[in-house]
């Protein structure tokens, strides 16, 4: 069920709305084949779930979606694209690939130059700041060269219970991604 990338059902469309603006939504699940069980915890659309609005000026979408650290190291430092055993999330650190409840922003290209930022609202019912994250990721892209540089943080509190004391188990990463196409082959970093 899905060794290079999972199985899953989805559904993606735009309305034009006028005047180069258009109505965005997308709707992927995850579904293991095997059992036809949901591949993502539970959740019926728990790869992406979100709406927005695409036009000129760039492209804002709310909801389930790609965190833009997880976007930098499989579309521009991963020669696998984030699947099979090569994929270059075994080797970073931080694993969580989407984020719910979140406000993202992407910039068109301006003379190969990209910017997008997100905001996910913290979601616990103990804590507004719990899960909560936020973070930038700045690209160029032209020819034969593909860089990004994407930074972001990730609250992850586990609060006081009993006897143990409250933990931060926050993340903060930068990564730094690139690709070059030498025309023979592609080298990635």
């Amino acid at each position: 069920s899905g060794i290079s990338a999972g199985s899953r059902l989805g559904f993606r469309g735009t309305e034009a709305l006028g005047n180069g603006l258009q109505a965005v939504f997308t709707l992927e699940a995850g579904v293991q084949s095997d059992t036809g069980r949901s591949d993502q915890a539970g959740q019926l659309f728990g790869r992406q779930a979100f709406v927005g609005i695409d036009s000129p000026l760039g492209m804002l979408t709310v909801g389930r979606q790609y965190n833009l650290q997880s976007q930098a190291l499989t579309d521009v430092a991963d020669p696998f694209k984030g699947g099979m055993a090569g994929s270059a999330s075994n080797l970073a650190g931080y694993s969580v690939k989407r984020y719910d409840n979140t406000v993202k922003y992407v910039t068109p290209a301006l003379r190969g130059v990209t910017a997008s930022a997100i905001y996910s609202f913290g979601e616990s019912p103990y804590s507004s700041a719990n899960n909560r994250a936020y973070g930038a990721t700045l690209g160029y892209s032209s020819g034969a060269v593909n860089v990004s540089v994407s930074h972001q943080r990730k609250n992850n509190f586990i609060l006081a219970s009993g006897t143990l004391p409250a933990i931060d188990m926050s993340a903060r990463n930068t990564l730094i991604a690139a690709n070059i196409d030498l025309k023979v082959a592609t080298a990635f970093a």
